[in-house]
């Protein structure tokens, strides 16, 4: 027995096996971790034991942006220079991705807009779980914002990146996708007299 290795989303983050039981990270508000332990050996090391850690986000998540976070993860890169077409996303913003079950969206993965490059993590189907929490294998990913000084949702059409490995737009378990462009995507009559309200030249 040499110790313990601890990994967070896959990475590796103790340099050698560590022989304490206890170990500590800091996270930051509104981030959702996949932390595992792995027991190493002279013959070699244990596959990892896995809990999703969370930190309480700053601002009150919107109605139906609750998501489950499981080991299963396709992340998104979203640089700060990504284009912003017809948006002008605001420190408090959010941007989260839903997915699809009998014809209702359901979040599995949200952040909020800090003006600075970030990572979107979006959360795939749990094995642990009877029900599905998340994208199944090749499931279109959909995008909304959540504007929060209107306490508005719309949808976004996003493109992505040929430069990084997954770019159609689906879910890949371990995928790696970055986005080139977010903009507002269609919405009724409505909705766009609401926006409109919110929004100046």
């Amino acid at each position: 027995f040499l110790g313990y290795n601890v990994y967070k989303d896959g990475v590796k983050i103790t340099e050698t096996p560590i022989l304490v039981n206890t170990f500590t990270d800091e996270i930051v508000n509104g981030e959702s971790w996949i932390y595992g332990v792995t027991t190493v050996y002279e013959s070699g090391e244990s596959l990892p034991a896995e809990i999703s850690v969370s930190a309480t986000a700053s601002i009150v998540m919107p109605d139906g942006w609750d998501f489950t976070a499981s080991s299963r993860v396709h992340t998104i890169h979203i640089p700060s220079y990504a284009i912003q077409a017809g948006l002008n996303l605001q420190n408090g913003d959010m941007i989260g991705v839903f997915y699809s079950e009998n014809g209702v969206e359901k979040c599995a993965g949200a952040l909020e807009w800090s003006g600075e490059q970030t990572i979107m993590k979006a959360f795939g189907d749990s094995p642990e779980t009877p029900w599905k929490d998340g994208f199944l294998q090749d499931e279109t990913i959909s995008w909304k914002v959540f504007f929060n000084q209107s306490q508005t949702t719309y949808p976004l059409s996003v493109t992505y990146s040929t430069q990084m490995p997954h770019h159609d737009g689906s879910f890949k378990m371990m995928g790696l996708s970055m986005l080139e462009s977010l903009e507002l995507g269609t919405v009724s009559v409505e909705e766009a007299d609401v926006f409109t309200q919110n929004i100046g030249l």
